[in-house]
């Protein structure tokens, strides 16, 4: 159980320093490194306020705990030798599941502790640590520090070699209980439940063994039985599933509950085999034995149910709902609330797949108004809750309830995936909302809470660059930069070491290329033009180890096609939309080729080049079959604007006014009266002044009813200089008052 440093290069070259070679290498030094390689020489040498604000300073710069662990293994150090037990436990019990290759340093802390007198303090660790560490009761602070197994002196001797009565005292508060192991078979019975609902399956099967491991009575016996045939089928272990149920029904038989054990019997073909939709017919011969009046209505439910999820992986939903309706009636009228909570999950996923949104959240909602409910069961409810509600338009609430949700999985051991999925969830709402500020501090919140999630780095890359992307739309820019610039570097690194199958290299660079892009946009809003170009050219370099990659690369080359655009530079702007017209149209997203093809009409057409309306006829034709009315009032736009460039100004009023219409009809009144703002404006130039002023006034009106008069200046201000040009210069100067006015 040594102490290495190996997984970094700085670190390892750092571990056989000795405190003279680590003050001449890093003294001077402020990065996360050196105030934390620096502390323990500080302490040799009696600096004791130095070494405080090293760890203050460290501490706060470790940007990635988890990538450190040897790092914070040096914070915990100086906490605990200096006689600040509460935050060296704290710090301990925050990081514990990254510093299983620092069992040493950890031991350092936890023996301090014991020294204290705080040995029977309860710790808090996840459930996978216990399981790790080999503990089977409630997890203490003498009780980890034991089950670590390395002596005090042997630490004393190897990391700090001043006595120990040379420091301060030892102080310690009580570190407030979150979930220590059981000390129970009911207890441990209620953690499988947890870890089932939360489908950690390999840690369900360590509990319900630990429950067994405790001689319960025969009740919870067949309790726990009944979920190891459960976890056995989901961890494809089905082998071992027709022993168990054998003993169960024995137990049952023992007592009394005859129907039960000959259910578990007669069921048993469908337990030893994955459910495929082809056992509706045996299900049902089940049903037709099983829920019959004389039998007890927990029993009577197990079919119904057992019939509902047949039918559901036989693409029934409706039948499906049906049978899950009668299996939850069964189930709370014979007091089994526990089955029927289960079983409400399934039964408003069948409801949202025949379309009947109100009558699953109804459902959902009846259930977690329940305040029994199982602590791992409302959570995942709420989620589903979240979804429902949120492809119900109900955006605000869904997100509240996914913010629910994350606190709850919070609270259980083994969810920091589950709490990544709900934040994320929340995250997703509250940006559709049009709050990123607010998105992009709940996705730091999951990224630190769920560091010891159970996912690949390429799934953590993804949230931290969907932290970047939502701090470039709250206007953060520099916060963007940074943690995007710290993703290409590790990316850099993971590039140059993956040795994965063609997937995983696929999978990684089309991360890449969509970071790189976003710290393109990044780098373009802070007005590097060339910086952000740069960015977007290492994307699409990277993105070719993704040859399967089509929507990044058009996305990529569009942006790059919109910056050469803004600045009137048309021939590369239409090099680089048909770069991204090429992508595109191997997507098969209509849409999209359509708006491509919008902007590359536009840009042909400001370029002088008429074929551009070919391209936006393209595109209206596209619009026009998809039914997509905003698109089609864009390419109305978008054509007035091109003919009018074109100076064939008698053809471009109608599709002018024509987008005017359409936008209002969209419910979007401030790019109406743009719209007809434009139609004047080219009305004007033909001469027709008195028609232009017409227009105007009807514009404005329109505006301003729709409650967006404060969109109307350039429309006063054109209007003003039409009616000077007719020798209207007292009105024209109560327009100009008006626009000014509008303008404040």
């Amino acid at each position: 159980m040594g102490w290495t440093m190996a997984d970094c290069p700085r670190c390892a070259a750092s571990v056989d320093l000795d405190d003279a070679q680590l003050l001449e290498n890093y003294l001077g030094q402020d990065d996360e490194h050196a105030l934390a390689l620096l502390l323990l020489p500080f302490l040799h040498a009696g600096q004791f306020g130095e070494a405080r604000r090293a760890h203050l300073r460290g501490y706060r710069a470790l940007k990635d705990p988890a990538g450190h662990p040897a790092l914070v293994a040096q914070h915990l150090l100086f906490c605990a030798l200096t006689g600040n037990l509460d935050r060296a436990v704290a710090l301990a019990e925050k990081h514990i599941a990254d510093l299983m290759g620092e069992l040493a340093a950890l031991n350092v802390v936890l023996g301090r502790a014991v020294d204290a007198g705080h040995g029977a303090a309860p710790l808090r660790i996840p459930i996978d640590v216990a399981f790790t560490l080999g503990l089977t009761g409630p997890p203490t602070i003498a009780s980890v520090s034991a089950a670590i197994g390395v002596t005090r002196s042997e630490l004393r001797a190897e990391h700090y070699d001043v006595a120990l009565s040379t420091l301060p005292s030892a102080r310690l508060s009580a570190p407030p209980m979150d979930f220590g192991l059981p000390a129970t078979a009911e207890g441990w019975l209620d953690r499988c439940d947890e870890l089932a609902e939360l489908h950690e399956y390999e840690s369900a099967y360590h509990a319900a063994g630990n429950a067994l491991a405790l001689d319960p009575e025969p009740e919870v016996r067949a309790e726990v039985l009944g979920y190891r045939v459960r976890l056995l089928s989901e961890l494809e272990r089905r082998e071992e599933i027709p022993p168990i149920i054998a003993e169960r029904a024995a137990l049952l038989r023992g007592l009394g509950e005859d129907a039960h054990a000959g259910w578990l019997e007669r069921s048993a073909e469908l337990a030893v085999q994955p459910l495929t939709g082809d056992e509706v017919a045996l299900a049902e011969t089940l049903v037709s034995e099983y829920d019959r009046p004389e039998l007890p209505l927990r029993v009577r439910a197990m079919p119904r149910l057992l019939l509902g999820h047949v039918l559901l992986y036989a693409l029934r939903a409706e039948e499906a709902v049906s049978e899950l309706q009668t299996g939850v009636e069964h189930a709370r009228a014979g007091g089994a609330h526990r089955m029927a909570d289960s079983a409400v999950y399934a039964l408003a996923h069948a409801l949202t797949i025949t379309g009947e949104y109100a009558a699953a959240e109804h459902v959902l909602r009846a259930t977690l108004s329940r305040p029994e409910l199982r602590p791992a069961t409302r959570p995942r409810l709420q989620l589903l809750l979240s979804q429902i509600l949120a492809v119900s338009g109900q955006l605000a609430t869904a997100a509240e309830t996914a913010a629910e949700a994350t606190e709850h999985f919070a609270t259980l051991p083994g969810s920091s995936g589950w709490v990544g999925h709900a934040s994320t969830l929340e995250v997703t709402y509250l940006a559709e909302m049009g709050d990123p500020v607010a998105a992009a501090e709940r996705l730091r919140w999951t990224i630190e809470r769920t560091q010891h999630a159970e996912w690949d780095a390429t799934a953590r890359w993804s949230l931290r660059c969907k932290l970047g992307s939502l701090l470039i739309a709250g206007h953060r820019i520099d916060e963007a930069v940074e943690v995007l610039r710290r993703i290409t570097e590790e990316l850099d690194v993971a590039a140059d070491g993956v040795a994965g199958s063609e997937d995983d290299v696929a999978d990684l660079a089309e991360l890449a290329g969509e970071v790189w892009y976003w710290l393109g946009v990044a780098i373009r809003q802070r007005g590097d033009k060339r910086g952000a170009l740069a960015c977007w050219n290492k994307a699409l370099d990277v993105l070719k180890d993704s040859p399967n990659s089509q929507a990044e690369p058009a996305r990529i080359h569009f942006t790059i096609a919109e910056l050469w655009h803004q600045d009137e530079k048309f021939q590369p702007a239409i090099a680089a939309y048909l770069e991204s017209l090429v992508h595109i149209e191997q997507t098969r997203d209509p849409i999209a080729v359509a708006q491509v093809r919008r902007s590359l009409g536009l840009a042909r057409c400001e370029s002088g080049d008429p074929l551009g309306l070919n391209d936006l006829a393209e595109a209206r034709e596209e619009a026009e079959r998809l039914g997509e009315p905003m698109l089609l009032a864009e390419l109305a736009d978008v054509t007035a604007r091109s003919l009018a460039v074109l100076k064939r100004y008698s053809e471009a009023v109608a599709p002018a006014l024509q987008a005017a219409d359409a936008y209002r009809e969209a419910g979007d009144d401030v790019r109406a009266g743009l719209a007809e703002l434009m139609a004047a404006r080219i009305v004007a130039k033909q001469g027709q002044t008195v028609e232009a002023i017409a227009l105007l006034r009807a514009a404005i009106e329109a505006t301003i009813a729709s409650g967006a008069g404060a969109h109307t200046v350039d429309s006063f201000l054109l209007l003003a200089e039409l009616l000077d040009s007719q020798g209207n210069h007292a009105e024209a100067a109560e327009v100009r008052l008006e626009a000014e006015v509008r303008g404040l």
